[in-house]
């Protein structure tokens, strides 16, 4: 019986100890599959592939600029969040000054209001 020779193509492995790397494959894929990409990146200098957005990257100073912009909208949108968290705080300091304030004015109503009545008996 004669042994099948099997056509080898050519894929691209990326994961997270190789970044690009040409393989020969005896096997056909039509879809990326983990770690093996089908198409080539293309016009990359330091091509690896983003398994969460299914899309090649290069990994030289302008995508480093990109990750830089990602990180500084990241930041922009926590200080975001803690001023909204200061207001929140402000505004309970004002509440919690009022309700001490009510409570105070309250037990001197009580007080005077317990003393009167000593005073009427």
């Amino acid at each position: 019986m004669a042994e099948e020779t099997k056509k080898l193509n050519l894929y691209y492995l990326s994961d997270n100890n190789f970044d690009c790397v040409p393989v020969l494959v005896p096997i056909e894929l039509t879809f990326n599959t983990y770690p093996f990409i089908i198409d080539a990146p293309k016009d990359m200098n330091k091509p690896k592939y983003d398994w969460t957005h299914s899309r090649w990257i290069d990994q030289t100073n302008a995508d480093n600029q990109n990750k830089i912009a990602d990180l500084q909208d990241a930041i922009n949108e926590k200080d975001k969040q803690v001023t909204e968290l200061q207001t929140g705080i402000s505004e309970f300091k004002e509440q919690t000054q009022a309700m001490t304030s009510a409570i105070s004015n309250l037990t001197t109503l009580v007080t005077q209001a317990l003393q009167s009545t000593k005073g009427a008996e």
